[in-house]
Formats: C-alpha cells, sequence, structure tokens
C-alpha cells in the first residue's frame, strides 16, 4: 500500500515536473516568440521611414521642377503675349479683310480713287510745272551757265512769275485734272478687283508663282503680287489717261507766243496736224516707267504700312493714327519709285514735245529724237550723265507728295461716303 502510494506520489512529482517543464518551455516560446516579433517591427519601422524619405525627395524634385517652369514661364511671358497680339490681330486682319472683300465695288473704289487723284493734283501741280521745265531743258541746269533758261529751283520760280505769272504754276491744269482723274480712277478699280478676286490673280500670275512670291514675315504681305498688281494697274491707267499726258505737257512746255489756247483747243490741233498717233508719243517709255513705278509704289506702301503698324503697336490706336500713317507710308513709298524709274520718265517728257520745237524756241535749245534709245544716247553724249536726272528734286517733291495725298485722301472718300466701316482700305491686302 505504502509502495503505492510512494509510485504515485514518485508520478504525481514527475507531472509536476514535466508541467513545470511545459510550462519553461512555453515561456521560452514566448520569449522566442517575442524576440522574433521585435526585429520584424523594427524592419517595418526602417522601411516606412525609407520609403518616407524617397516621398520627400520626390516631392522637392517635382517642387523644384515646378519652379523652374514657373521661371520660364514668366521669362516667356512677354513672347507669350506679343504671339497672343499677332494671334488677334491676324484673325482681326482676316475678319475685315473678308468685310471689304464684300463691301469695295468698282464703282465705290473709282469714285475714291478719282476724287483722291483730284485733290492731290491741285496741290502738286506747281511742283508738276516745275519738273516739265527742267525736264525739257537741253541746256544745263546751272548758274554757271548763261545759255540756261532755269538755273536752279529759285531761280525757275522766280522766273516763271516774272514772266508769266503765278497762273503759269497752274498750266494745263484743267488737263491734268482729267489725267490725274481718269489714272487715278482706272488705277484704283485695277489695282482692288486684281488684289481682291483670287480666280483673276491666279490667272495672270499662276499658282506657282502665288505659292512661291516672298512673303515678309508674318504679316502676310506678299510684295510680289503687290508689285505685279500695282504695275498692271498703272499701265490700263497710263494707256487710257495718255492723251491728257500729251497735252498737259504741250500745254506746260509752250512759251509765248502761245499756239494752244486750252485743253480742246490743243486737242484738236494734234489731232489735225499730226494725227491721232500724237496723243501716245512716248508710250514706250511711258509704260516701261509705269509698270514698275506703279508696283514698287504698291508694294513698298504695304511693306511700310505693315512696319508702320507694327511698330506703333500699343503706342496709339489705329484710328487715331490711320491718316497719318497713309501719307507718311505713301510719301515713303513714292519717294522710292521714283528714284528709280526717273531716267524713263525724263525720255518720255523729250519725246512728247517732239514736233513741237517752234513754241519752245524761247526757251532754248531743242533736239529731234528717232526714239528711246537715241533719245538716251543723246542726251548722255550731249548733256551728260546727269542730264537723265533734270529735275530731280521737284519731281521727288511732287511724287511723295502725290502718292502719300493719293494714299491718305483715297481712304478719307471711302470713310466719308460710309462704303466700309474700316478706316484703312490699304492696310488689309
Amino acid at each position: 500500500m505504502v509502495d503505492e502510494v510512494d509510485r504515485q506520489i514518485q508520478i504525481k512529482q514527475q507531472l509536476d515536473k514535466h508541467n513545470a517543464g511545459l510550462g519553461d518551455l512555453s515561456d521560452l516560446d514566448k520569449d522566442t516568440t517575442f524576440g522574433k516579433k521585435k526585429p520584424q517591427k523594427g524592419n517595418a519601422a526602417a522601411e516606412n521611414s525609407k520609403s518616407q524619405a524617397e516621398e520627400e525627395a520626390a516631392v522637392d524634385a517635382a517642387a523644384h521642377k515646378l519652379k523652374e517652369k514657373l521661371d520660364r514661364i514668366r521669362e516667356e511671358n512677354v513672347s507669350l503675349s506679343e504671339k497672343l497680339t499677332h494671334a488677334k490681330e491676324a484673325v482681326s486682319e482676316i475678319s475685315e479683310e473678308v468685310h471689304i472683300k464684300k463691301k469695295i465695288y468698282r464703282y465705290e473704289a473709282a469714285i475714291a480713287g478719282a476724287g483722291a487723284g483730284s485733290c492731290a493734283r491741285i496741290c502738286t501741280q506747281p511742283l508738276d510745272v516745275l519738273k516739265i521745265r527742267f525736264q525739257l531743258q537741253v541746256e544745263r541746269i546751272s548758274d554757271h551757265d548763261p545759255r540756261s533758261k532755269y538755273q536752279g529751283l529759285f531761280h525757275a520760280t522766280r522766273q516763271i512769275m516774272r514772266e508769266e505769272k503765278v497762273w503759269a504754276f497752274w498750266k494745263g491744269h484743267s488737263t491734268a485734272q482729267f489725267l490725274s482723274t481718269s489714272y487715278g480712277m482706272l488705277q484704283v478699280v485695277t489695282y482692288t478687283q486684281w488684289v481682291t478676286y483670287e480666280w483673276l490673280t491666279y490667272e495672270v500670275l499662276t499658282k506657282e508663282a502665288w505659292n512661291y512670291s516672298p512673303t515678309y514675315r508674318s504679316d502676310g504681305v506678299q510684295p510680289f503680287l503687290h508689285f505685279v498688281c500695282g504695275g498692271v494697274a498703272g499701265c490700263v491707267g497710263t494707256l487710257a489717261s495718255s492723251p491728257f499726258d500729251v497735252i498737259r505737257t504741250r500745254l506746260v512746255g509752250q512759251g509765248k507766243p502761245e499756239i494752244y489756247r486750252g485743253t480742246w483747243h490743243a486737242g484738236y490741233l494734234m489731232l489735225r496736224d499730226e494725227g491721232i498717233t500724237t496723243f501716245y508719243k512716248g508710250m514706250v517709255p511711258a509704260l516701261l516707267q509705269i509698270a514698275p513705278y506703279s508696283g514698287m509704289q504698291f508694294m513698298a506702301y504695304s511693306m511700310l504700312t505693315k512696319h508702320w503698324k507694327k511698330k506703333k503697336e500699343g503706342l496709339e490706336k489705329k484710328e487715331e493714327s490711320g491718316w497719318l500713317t497713309s501719307l507718311l507710308c505713301g510719301m515713303m513709298a513714292g519717294l522710292i519709285a521714283k528714284s528709280v524709274i526717273y531716267p524713263l520718265d525724263v525720255v518720255k517728257k523729250r519725246l512728247q514735245v517732239q514736233g513741237f520745237h517752234t513754241a519752245r524756241q524761247q526757251f532754248g535749245k531743242t533736239v529731234k529724237y528717232k526714239g528711246l534709245l537715241d533719245c538716251f544716247r543723246v542726251m548722255m553724249r550731249d548733256e551728260g550723265p546727269y542730264s537723265i536726272y533734270k529735275g530731280y528734286i521737284p519731281s521727288c517733291l511732287k511724287a511723295a507728295t502725290n502718292t502719300g495725298l493719293n494714299f491718305m485722301m483715297y481712304e478719307q472718300f471711302i470713310t466719308f461716303l460710309h462704303f466700309v466701316e474700316s478706316d484703312s482700305f490699304w492696310f488689309d491686302f
């Protein structure tokens, strides 16, 4: 019995030891698990810290890039503003061009062109008289040559006023008005129709000429187009107004006693004595002169007005400076064109007074020419190279004033007649 109890006690002790061992193992396992969990928590914190650092670096990089972009935007702000302004101008120009193409008709351009030519002629007639007198004088225009009828601009003015009175500066004015009115009317109508209607422009210039014509940067100006259309317009006007030009030259160039009493009397005598071809004397140099002259006028005017508008952008409103822009740019265009073709103008005048030597005896020597080339040759041989620029100063003064007034008055007539709402028709071509 005791043995049985002892055996049970031993079993119980062993069981207690066993349970105690299990408890130690459980504690050890807990400790081990806890130890393992601690490193896991440490790794997660490290990873979180690393991820946060990377995110902060990415944010800093993005902020730096954004700052650089903002700086570039600030630097390009003026450029973007200019581009936006140019875009608005382009849209405005296209809208105005469409509006004008619908509103400008032949009779409107004819009325405005005739009115502008007439007003400009009134202001420039005295300069035209001086120019023609110088061009027809064979002797040198110098105060050192006693044979010279006119020795200079002021001397010629005094001489004409003393001998022929002040009204001499308006000799042939009525004929000149017919000339200016008819020429201005036909020139403007021809030019506006050629530039406005693309189908006619394509027929004459062809698609290749249109596509490859030089462009003046982004302003939409096609100098070649303006040159050709202006040249054709000038030739049409010259062919139609040539009789008036020849009669005017005869009236201005005659001395005392006067052969012609007026425009109609001159036309009648010329037709009776010399035939109808006399009204077209000097036509070859006239066309050779007017084609580049008129072409360069329109081309230079378009380019100058575009350049002027660009320079004056933001300084003045278009309505406030439109007439002044037209006047100044027209004057510069006329001066440039006249300087290039002036020798042909001198030769044309010499040929127009052929067969008219009797009425010019008091003005000095007269010379007969066989034609264009012979006139050039004889003038260069007998009068020197400067002869082809006789009367250059009054001619340039007249050309600059006349062209400037023509462009300005044309626009004012258009505005006055309420044909278009825009105050500048020429700006839009």
